[in-house]
């Protein structure tokens, strides 16, 4: 996936998590770091991360996108528990590298880039 794809990709998921806020509520904050660190690497911004946190964390965003995934979106209450769940693995597996992206975020290099 190029890096405009990821861009694209981060943006579609910021758009329907912001529309589902309270159906993702236990996953919302970092969901949002998810989307940051791809927007961020998308635009060379952050490029230390490893290829495979991206392709964990796209492939995330992916399966939150599809509306008929293991529980459809449309069921009301649980439609989106399983995408809650797939993002809380992926961020249980790439908790390090989002601390120290998060850490990036707070420091002068990162400001200094923007």
């Amino acid at each position: 996936m190029s890096s405009a794809e990821a861009l694209r990709l981060a943006e579609r998921v910021f758009q329907k998590s912001r529309e589902h806020r309270n159906q993702l509520l236990q996953v919302w904050d970092d969901l949002q770091v998810l989307i940051r660190l791809v927007r961020s690497w998308a635009l060379g911004d952050y490029r230390r991360v490893p290829w495979r946190t991206i392709a964990a964390i796209i492939a995330a965003f992916l399966y939150v996108l599809d509306p008929l995934d293991l529980i459809p979106d449309w069921i009301p209450g649980i439609g989106f528990l399983d995408d809650a769940v797939v993002i809380g693995l992926v961020v249980s597996s790439i908790r390090g590298e989002l601390a120290r992206f998060v850490e990036w975020e707070d420091s002068p290099e990162a400001h200094a880039s923007n």
